[in-house]
């Protein structure tokens, strides 16, 4: 704020009237001379001073004529301070200040005013009770020009922001808000401090903020303007505040979780995501975030506010869908979301193991399984067939992967010699595996017989010892006198891979001999059974027949 300085002192004066030599002019020529005095000859009147242009009054004050050493009752009694902001030709007089029953020599009264004139009334002189007069030695006032300045320095609103950025030669802008936001606040602050301001027509100070100003949905235009000081000039700023309708937006702007990772990476435009955890993971949490702040959100049905971090979701052993809908602030737009999260089994276990389709007793129970098996020595190859307890379970017959119920490729078995078979099984989480081993041994080719059968005719021919036994090399038999032949039929444990020779002659394995006579008392008739893949190795059994 300027200095104040006298404002009156050189300007021009006029007043109701006075009593010559004492004009008006010397009430306002800063002296206190008694004969530098303003004398009217009325006890009511008036004394006008034209500033000149607009002024802030900060203290105005009359100096009585008891000052230059007359009675006190010559003071004046009751006046008061008007002002003028009107055009000076047409004065509208605005009481201001009123002083009542005064008898000081001189007044000095405070007041903050603007005028582009002032006036001194005086309603009573001095206070004699036949005094018709009324004189001062000065009337002054203290104050400052006023500007033309009517720009703000700063424009601020409670909502929203101001586009353009606020400069004072802008006067237009333009801000959105929500629609959440239903009423707003304007904060202007002019350059000049005696500026004043109407936000809406409603006067706001400086620097303060307006009352709420009520917003409709879509455009709403708020005025403020702003009055020079010197009230010659004005500015009207305008602010277009739209304000969005209901939204419709149900999208979502982010969604985490917290294992894993979501794929594809989260667009507000896919919907579907999956994720894969380790197998120890047994909850997860979500946190959604909605592009629209209003909207609402609800996590497998339980509402989550929007950037929060969802209640524990707990996971089961495979595949878990959790649904994360979004309804927008309309209420009736929604958009669901959908996270498959994949648990894997640390199940590496096996329900059945089989060799050539026979069942394997295993104890699934022991960590590494081991089983021993013998088979046949013509089974040449194996076949292993696993099933997991687990679908999603990896099995792998001797390192080369095989489907859970489905048979191996054949395994080479070595005759004589134990053939080891792996079967690792690694559970669905990639980590847990367990061994199962199943050692199968393929049996060496024998040339012993399994089944030994002399006749006579028609009838059978009991042998000593009775029963056959392919270990048992001897036999004996007893014939009737008569009988003059007798026919043998061997059976060998390995019909394939021998052949059988019966007194001599080629025999299949399973087939009736030529009838070998009997020569004498006592024949012993030989069968010769000899490996066809090792031909050195052989059996010789002997049946002695006696009549």
């Amino acid at each position: 704020m300027p200095n104040p300085v006298n404002i009156t002192q050189g300007k021009i004066v006029s007043a109701s009237g006075y009593v010559t030599p004492y004009e008006p002019a010397r009430a306002i020529d800063g002296s206190t001379a008694p004969y530098s005095r303003w004398l009217v000859a009325s006890s009511s009147g008036w004394l006008m001073v034209n500033l000149g242009g607009m002024f802030k009054v900060t203290n105005w004050g009359v100096t009585c004529i008891g000052q230059a050493g007359w009675s006190q009752t010559c003071n004046l009694s009751n006046f008061k301070l008007q002002v003028n902001t009107s055009s000076v030709a047409s004065p509208v007089w605005i009481d201001v200040d009123p002083v009542m029953g005064n008898t000081a020599n001189t007044i000095s009264r405070t007041v903050a005013v603007k005028a582009n004139a002032l006036r001194l009334h005086i309603a009573q002189g001095d206070s004699r009770p036949v005094s018709q007069l009324a004189s001062i030695l000065n009337f002054s006032a203290m104050g400052y020009a006023l500007t033309n300045n009517a720009y703000l320095a700063n424009l601020t609103l409670s909502s929203g922001t101001l586009s353009p950025v606020f400069s004072s030669s802008q006067l237009s802008y333009s801000a959105a808000v929500a629609n959440s936001v239903a009423s707003i606040t304007v904060t202007p602050t002019v350059q000049d401090p005696d500026a004043t301001i109407t936000v809406n027509n409603r006067a706001v100070a400086s620097g303060a903020a307006s009352q709420p100003i009520s917003l409709n949905v879509g455009q709403n235009t708020i005025t403020v303007t702003v009055t020079s000081p010197d009230l010659s000039t004005t500015k009207t700023y305008t602010i277009t505040v739209t304000r969005q309708s209901v939204s419709a937006n149900a999208d979502l702007s982010n969604l985490t979780i917290s294992s894993g990772t979501l794929t594809p990476g989260f667009t507000s435009a896919n919907t579907s995501y999956s994720d894969t955890v380790a197998s120890s993971v047994s909850t997860v949490t979500v946190t959604p975030t909605a592009a629209d702040a209003s909207a609402t959100i609800k996590v497998n049905g339980q509402v989550v506010a929007s950037g929060t971090v969802s209640q524990a979701i707990s996971l089961n052993t495979g595949s878990n869908s959790i649904t994360v809908n979004v309804t927008a602030p309309d209420g009736v737009t929604t958009k669901q979301y959908t996270i498959t999260v994949t648990r894997p089994s640390s199940d590496a276990n096996l329900v059945s193991l089989a060799v050539n389709n026979a069942p394997l007793p295993i104890p699934f129970t022991d960590p590494s399984p081991v089983y021993n098996l013998s088979v046949e020595a013509d089974v040449a190859s194996a076949t292993v067939t696993p099933t997991a307890e687990d679908p999603n379970a990896t099995i792998r017959v001797n390192g080369q992967v095989v489907a859970s119920g489905s048979p191996s490729p054949a395994i080479t078995l070595t005759t004589g010699v134990a053939t080891p078979v792996q079967v690792v099984v690694t559970a669905q989480d990639g980590t847990t595996t367990k061994t199962y081993t199943v050692n199968i041994t393929r049996q060496a080719y024998t040339t012993k017989l399994t089944a030994l059968i002399v006749q006579a005719g028609r009838n059978p021919v009991t042998l000593n010892p009775p029963t056959f036994s392919g270990t048992v090399l001897f036999y004996t038999a007893v014939v009737s006198n008569t009988t003059t032949g007798v026919t043998v039929k061997p059976t060998a444990a390995y019909p394939n891979d021998v052949k059988i020779t019966v007194a001599g002659n080629l025999v299949p394995s399973g087939g009736t001999s030529p009838q070998v006579t009997l020569t004498g008392s006592s024949t012993d008739i030989l069968i010769v059974v000899q490996s066809k893949t090792d031909p050195s190795l052989s059996t010789q059994y002997k049946v002695t027949v006696t009549k």
